[in-house]
């Protein structure tokens, strides 16, 4: 039997597979719109789900409403347009790094410090919660926070019809109650405040719809949760266009966070460029400084010099030596300058590159020779560096992203420091040919008489002194100037406004969205219906299944009115639709039989039990017994006789008797209520009922029924399940294969085939 089970499921798999494959090319658009029609009320139950799921949707998700806004970066040099001063500071703004701290937790968390966020207030419904931003109807005042367990506990508020004030919060689960008159102070454990009510009526009136509380917030958590709100994107980058949105329940607090985030942006940007500009001043004015110390140091010594020894002008020989020298001096301080400059780089450089200042770095580097070889390499550094300061703020050092970067700062932190070592070597090799060079020079000018030659020393330390010292007040006038000169704006093109309506969710959207799963989820289950529909319809799906040639004798239409039994119902009603059908079915037996014998022996069969066999067996009988001939029913379905059910008789003898010759063949017939029509039931049930068909009594008996009756109608048992009412259909004259409309399956039309192909029963209809 198990073998058995499996091996139909698996044949009712390959059907399955094997429909789905022909899908497309055998599809029967009426067979699907019956099936569907069949199923209208789970599509109506689907219907009334999703757009019921889509209100639920609507009805308890919070809105959500998104603010706006729109910022222009410029930035106006007025000292380059006037002067022709360039401040290198301004080659580094990008959009790109605009945005990037606009995303920055440390924004964020500026932005939320600077806003009325520390104490926030809440009106909890049944199912929703709603921040009363700048709305609350009452107010704490006075907080102290004595406990850090208190911080995000909400502080329930209720006004007790006295006046008096409740106060309800659960720490490590344990739950403080606290009671005070109005306009009193609180006092417990975890924190000190007083609480102040606008309006009492209010607060009675809204306190009925919910529970008012308030909590003490971790801004540094309100950051993180606000920064996933924000969406921050280049708008345009012809036109230094950011596009800014915040998204959250409350609709004042979206336009708050937005505007005091550019705010924020603005300063913060401002103060960043000061602080730069200020270092490099001050860089600048130390080295002024130190260089004036000595001009003024060599302008005395000269001075002294030329009054103990009455010199007014030293001319002659020395001017050649004196100009050189004084250029490889200049230049040899230049390289002292360069190599000290390039030490400071280094010593920044070789710390720890994830703690560098970029700006640090930038002033020692501003103004040297070197500044184009590597300012390149330098920005890339604080790109990177940037980048990892916004990807350690959301994951953890082991982070793949984290250590990807991580290498990415080494490597150009390596490069740096060997671009910084050629360098210094070039500046040492300069500096060793060039002093090689001057004390030839030097050599010669020793030469030359004693008093020239201190004079010369003096007025060239004096020269030197005086050109750095002049450069160093170009440079600090050129930068006062760009200081000055240079403003960063943040022009606010789209201000953000408090929004009207809600971003989320669009009842527009869950409604198409609810509409759309209706017909997808309608269409799929019609479409898994046809697919998973495996029984037979219709006259033509026994024709397009069967590979034999098979008669059509008819159909029978449904009866409307439920019968526990098969029974006769022509005689109810002989002018009815199914009688007609039951007569068309007696008229096309005439051109199926080919037997010149006078009496018809027709032999109705199905595959299963259930199929109406035996109901059409007893209305067929009794449609010709209408015709005036005698006619007669046997009942050979002997494991699950029902003859005898139709007619309402005892099942006390009949054909299990005739066959083991117990009973005579008239005291085994039963007359019915239609003239003409007799029956004998099937009697008890045998052990062995496919025995006593074959042991050659059941042709005597026929052959003996034949002398009284015109036809015998033999009900015979399912041909599908047991092989006993074969050898019947075999010798019958009229063979009849009963099929019933969504209940046959489709596979049984492969026992229809069996039967004609194997056991040559081709007269079977």
């Amino acid at each position: 039997m198990i073998e058995e089970e499996i091996s139909k499921r698996n044949d009712s798999f390959e059907r399955y597979r094997e429909r789905l494959t022909n899908f497309s090319s055998e599809f029967e658009i009426g067979l699907f719109l019956y099936l569907t029609r069949q199923i209208w009320v789970w599509m109506l139950l689907i219907v009334i789900v999703c757009f019921g799921l889509g209100f639920l949707y609507i009805r308890y998700t919070p809105p959500q409403y998104k603010a706006k806004a729109l910022i222009q970066r410029t930035s106006q040099d007025n000292a380059r347009r006037i002067l022709n001063v360039k401040n290198p500071l301004q080659e580094d703004e990008t959009l790109t790094g605009d945005v990037e701290l606009l995303r920055s937790p440390l924004l964020m968390e500026k932005t939320v410090a600077s806003l009325p966020l520390q104490i926030r207030y809440f009106l909890e419904g049944k199912i929703l919660k709603h921040e009363k931003y700048n709305g609350s109807l009452f107010l704490v005042e006075d907080f102290q926070l004595l406990n850090s367990s208190l911080v995000n506990v909400p502080i329930y508020v209720l006004l007790k019809p006295d006046k008096t004030i409740h106060l309800k919060y659960t720490v490590d689960e344990e739950t403080f109650e606290f009671n005070e008159s109005l306009n009193e102070s609180f006092s417990t454990e975890h924190f000190i405040c007083s609480i102040q009510i606008s309006d009492l009526n209010r607060f009675y009136a809204q306190q009925n719809d919910g529970e008012f509380y308030f909590l003490y917030s971790d801004l540094e958590k309100l950051a993180s949760e606000f920064s996933a709100m924000l969406e921050v994107s280049i708008a345009n980058s012809n036109a230094n266009t950011i596009g800014l949105s915040f998204t959250h329940p409350n609709q004042v607090l979206t336009k708050d966070v937005l505007g005091a985030l550019i705010e924020n942006f603005d300063q913060f940007d401002s103060i960043k460029r000061s602080e730069s500009s200020n270092r490099i001043v001050e860089f600048i004015a130390m080295q002024k400084d130190s260089v004036s110390k000595k001009l003024k140091e060599s302008e005395r010594m000269l001075k002294d010099f030329k009054d103990t020894n009455k010199i007014r002008q030293v001319e002659g020989m020395t001017d050649s030596y004196l100009s050189r020298i004084e250029e490889m001096e200049s230049e040899l301080v230049k390289l002292d300058v360069d190599e000290q400059i390039l030490n400071e780089i280094a010593t920044v450089i070789t710390g720890n590159p994830l703690e560098l200042d970029i700006y640090n770095v930038l002033p020692i580097l501003i103004g040297s020779e070197f500044e184009s070889n590597l300012y390149t390499l330098i920005s890339v550094l604080h790109k990177k560096l940037m980048l990892y300061e916004d990807l350690i703020s959301e994951r953890t050092a082991d982070h793949e992203e984290i250590k990807k970067i991580r290498s990415q700062i080494d490597v150009q932190t390596k490069l740096i420091s060997e671009g910084i070592k050629s360098l210094l070597n070039k500046t040492m090799t300069r500096k060793e040919t060039l002093t090689g060079k001057l004390n030839k020079i030097e050599s010669k000018f020793y030469n030359l008489p004693e008093k020239e030659l201190e004079y010369g020393r003096l007025d060239r330390i004096f020269n030197i002194n005086d050109k750095y010292y002049t450069l160093l007040l170009e440079k600090q006038t050129e930068y006062a100037l760009t200081r000055v000169g240079i403003t960063s704006n943040t022009n606010m093109l789209s201000p953000p406004k408090i929004p009207e309506y809600q971003d989320s969710p669009s009842k527009k959207i869950v409604l198409a969205i609810a509409v759309i799963a209706s017909i997808l989820l309608c269409v799929l289950i019609s479409i898994f219906r046809y697919l998973a529909h495996n029984e037979i319809t219709s006259l033509n799906e026994i024709s397009s299944i069967s590979n034999a040639s098979v008669s059509i004798l008819g159909m029978i239409p449904v009866y409307k009115n439920k019968i526990p039994v098969s029974q006769m119902i022509i005689n109810q009603n002989p002018k009815s639709m199914i009688a007609e059908s039951f007569r068309s079915i007696r008229t096309n037996m005439e051109f199926v039989s080919s037997s010149s014998e006078k009496t018809k022996v027709i032999g109705v069969t199905s595959t299963v039990s259930g199929e109406g066999k035996t109901f059409v067996a007893i209305n067929l009988a009794g449609i010709i017994a209408f015709s005036n001939k005698k006619v007669i029913v046997l009942d050979l379905d002997m494991r699950k006789p029902k003859i005898h059910l139709g007619f309402g008789v005892e099942n006390v003898r009949g054909m299990s008797t005739l066959l083991i010759g117990k009973e005579k063949i008239n005291n085994c017939i039963n007359t019915s209520e239609l003239p003409g029509l007799d029956f004998i039931t099937a009697g008890p049930i045998p052990p062995n009922p496919s025995e006593l068909i074959i042991n050659g009594e059941l042709e005597k008996i026929i052959s003996e029924l034949k002398k009284t009756y015109h036809t015998i109608v033999v009900d015979n048992p399912p041909v599908g399940l047991v092989t006993d009412g074969i050898s019947v259909i075999k010798k019958a004259d009229i063979p009849i294969y009963i099929f019933r409309a969504n209940y046959s399956k489709k596979n049984y039309v492969q026992n229809l085939d069996r039967l004609m192909n194997e056991h040559k029963i081709y007269k079977l209809s």
